[in-house]
């Protein structure tokens, strides 16, 4: 249990891939804290987690969040960045949309705050490890044919995705020599709340035929946390069933 006793920050804990997250850490031994606009906690058969109320694209509610972990634990081993702002089939947009600033202030400028703040508190006090999560949608674009004919997927939502791998491999290197290393997973879609006709289109484009489970991604996640990964940092691993191999 190479996460056992580990301190772990989860930004967007109480989303859909954030509790299967937090949860599968509780499984593992490791101590889970989330962050997320949705403040409380979260409980399943392995146990609660407690999710501090933050806005990720506020210094000052970023700044607070860190002081408050800090009083309840001794220190930060890992931070997991998955909060973030999408717009979703079911919501107008029109790619170039007015919610543009707004994706990219969440998607990127939320996740550069929190890597400053918690991952610099890392690298003060003896390192630890981050992972970025960005999207396949930052690796290639949408395919719009796959949503309703009123919907297209926004432009700042794959533009900030892909900044969000190119800011990861900024920081491996940055903080390469002060023992804090960063990776990134590019994740496919998940199946959730998605109709059933989209899950048909989207799965036909993946090699395994389906969408993912959101649990399916802690293991990953989990790895690049703890020390089994301790040589790898700066890279990008991509987990999409297939979806960007055709």
């Amino acid at each position: 249990m190479p996460l056992k006793d580990r301190v772990i920050v989860v930004t967007g804990a109480a989303g859909l891939i954030g509790t299967a997250l937090c949860a599968w850490l509780r499984q593992v031994g490791a101590m889970a804290i989330g962050l997320d606009l949705q403040g409380g906690v979260t409980s399943d058969v392995y146990g609660a987690t407690t999710i501090l109320r933050c806005d990720i694209t506020s210094r000052e509610s970023v700044v607070s969040a860190l002081r408050e972990v800090l009083r309840r634990l001794d220190g930060i081993d890992g931070l997991v960045n998955l909060a973030g702002l999408d717009a979703k089939p079911g919501q107008y947009t029109a790619g170039f949309c007015e919610s543009s600033a707004r994706i990219i202030e969440a998607n990127l400028v939320g996740t550069m705050l929190t890597c400053e703040i918690f991952g610099g508190w890392m690298a003060m006090h003896g390192g630890g490890a981050v992972v970025n999560v960005a999207s396949i949608y930052g690796v290639v674009s949408p395919d719009q044919r796959l949503y309703d004919d009123w919907f297209v997927k926004p432009a700042a939502y794959s533009a900030s995705k892909a900044a969000v791998i190119g800011y990861t491999k900024w920081l491996a290197t940055y903080w390469a020599a002060v023992g804090v290393r960063a990776n990134v997973v590019t994740l496919g879609g998940v199946k959730g709340d998605n109709t059933p006709a989209f899950q048909q289109r989207y799965s036909a484009k993946v090699p395994l035929g389906r969408m993912a489970e959101p649990e399916e991604y802690a293991p990953l996640i989990g790895f690049l946390l703890s020390d089994d990964a301790s040589y790898i940092t700066g890279a990008n691993f991509v987990a999409d069933g297939g979806y960007t191999a055709w």
